[in-house]
């Protein structure tokens, strides 16, 4: 009986080649579609940390990406095909992109959820826990994994295509180089230029927001990194002084977040509203400026909200979990920032309302502190109170005891 399935290198070397030979238009498409599924797998890994437990095929957005990323094996191919005039095989390279990307992204999506199912789970308790790696999540790399693989690739097949091509052009001084050489010539020279403009791209993407911001730094981005639609919201970000002299990556993190969770609540929300008292923040004017805390607290509260539409019942939901986390001692004298409350896992009231406020915006509530500095959302036009935990605080009360007068207890 014949072997149906190559097992051996040799014999898928073999049973390829005839493949080739046999039908090369359609052994390209099946080996680039190939490409484009584990592409749209790696895609698919990055948007399932975003929104876990949620069903991405049926979101018009999660389509919107997910073509480009199908896409690009074939584009890649085309344009080697095109530069090279069909001699780089290019075929290889570029699937082998698309299975180490698929790779690295199961092993990064997969890794720090089974670390935290172990530490649930108490098999093993790590110190500092889970949620204080900061490098430690998958957004952090995952660009920079896909520009690096990508990047690397393309950066080898010019290399191979620069020694094919140096191999073709005739010694200097045998004869006049003739059409083709001149041909090759041009080809090469769109290929280093496109090669060095998809480097930079990617450095820009890479350097720039970890840059301190002056004007120059704050113009590039906005014409490089920041979409026509978002620019407005940018510029309402880069105003305020607290980001002066500072990285713009946490103004990058508050603009894309807080764009995600734009319509969950309010689906027509004027954007004065929105940039004051969703994507702003600045909560309370505080000694020192604390802003890099939405990507961490949008990270612990959306999984417990992503399926609420309504301000007030995920309100309650944020409430319960930052109550469980964040200890209340009125004995606790330092007027803190965000970051600093959420690492301590200790405030005062005043500094509770405040985290509470930064809570609720990360995930898209509207929120704000009224002029006796409690936590205030928006539900429909109008303002509340917002919903508050059972145990909110340690106060001195007194009850009536029977026999024995006034006692005071301690909560």
């Amino acid at each position: 009986m014949p072997k149906l399935i190559p097992r051996t290198r040799a014999e898928w070397a073999a049973w390829t080649k005839e493949a080739e030979q046999k039908s090369p238009a359609r052994f390209y498409f099946c080996v680039l579609a190939l490409a484009a599924v584990l592409m749209v797998a790696h895609y698919t890994m990055d948007e399932l940390s975003y929104y876990p437990e949620r069903s991405l095929w049926t979101a018009r957005a999660f389509w919107s990406g997910a073509w480009m990323y199908a896409a690009a094996p074939f584009v890649n191919w085309f344009v080697w095909r095109l530069v090279s005039a069909g001699r780089v095989k290019a075929l290889k390279p570029i699937l082998l992109m698309s299975v180490v990307l698929c790779a690295g992204s199961a092993l990064a999506f997969c890794v720090p959820n089974l670390l935290r199912s172990i530490e649930s789970m108490h098999l093993h308790r790590f110190d500092p826990l889970i949620e204080k790696w900061h490098w430690f999540t998958f957004r952090f790399y995952w660009r920079n994994w896909t520009s690096l693989v990508l990047g690397t690739g393309n950066l080898i097949l010019l290399w191979r295509w620069t020694k094919m091509a140096a191999k073709l052009l005739p010694q200097r001084g045998t004869h006049k180089p003739s059409t083709a050489s001149r041909s090759s010539v041009v080809l090469k020279a769109v290929a280093i230029t496109s090669a060095t403009a998809a480097c930079g791209v990617a450095a820009l993407h890479l350097v720039l927001p970890r840059v301190p911001a002056n004007q120059d730094v704050v113009d590039i981005a906005r014409t490089f990194l920041i979409e026509p639609r978002l620019r407005n919201d940018f510029d309402y970000l880069i105003g305020p002084s607290v980001f002066q002299g500072h990285p713009l990556a946490p103004l990058l993190k508050h603009l894309e977040l807080a764009n995600r969770q734009r319509h969950q609540f309010y689906p027509n929300l004027d954007d004065a509203t929105f940039q004051e008292y969703i994507l702003s923040p600045e909560i309370a004017p505080l000694p020192l400026d604390e802003v890099d805390w939405r990507r961490t607290l949008w990270e612990n509260f959306y999984p417990r909200i992503r399926r609420e539409s309504d301000p007030v019942a995920a309100a309650q939901i944020v409430v319960r979990s930052l109550r469980e986390r964040v200890g209340i001692d009125p004995g606790y004298d330092y007027r803190v920032g965000v970051e600093t409350i959420w690492t301590e896992q200790m405030t005062d009231e005043a500094g509770f309302e405040r985290v509470y406020v930064a809570a609720l915006r990360s995930v898209g509530i509207a929120a704000r502190l009224n002029d006796g500095g409690q936590a205030e959302l928006l539900e429909g036009n109008q303002w509340q109170s917002a919903p508050h935990a059972l145990i909110s605080c340690f106060e001195d009360k007194k009850f009536l005891v029977p026999k024995h007068g006034l006692v005071n207890f301690r909560n």
